[in-house]
């Protein structure tokens, strides 16, 4: 299983959210191994699957993110000035 690095914007705690959706998928994945027989293997495929997608889309968003705040007049159109630091 690869390592994973959060390179979300910090601010916003997206690098926290996302380790946390981590915990919760690699757990109910191996829940899956003790109680319904699934292979070791074929959990982490399963894992691995959903978090390559919810994890380039985190990446992404926090790439748009990182480059609105970078003028002022495009700081206006960002999450964080939009939503705050909710998600």
């Amino acid at each position: 299983m690869p390592l994973t690095n959060h390179c979300e914007f910090k601010d916003r705690g997206q690098g926290l959210n996302q380790a946390l959706a981590d915990v919760d998928g690699i757990v109910a994945q191996l829940l899956k191994v003790k109680h319904e027989g699934a292979s070791v293997q074929e959990a982490l495929g399963d894992y691995e699957a959903e978090m390559f997608v919810r994890g380039k889309k985190a990446a992404l968003e926090s790439l748009d993110d990182a480059s609105a705040v970078m003028t002022k007049q495009d700081l206006g159109k960002s999450r964080l000035a939009k939503q705050g630091l909710a998600k």
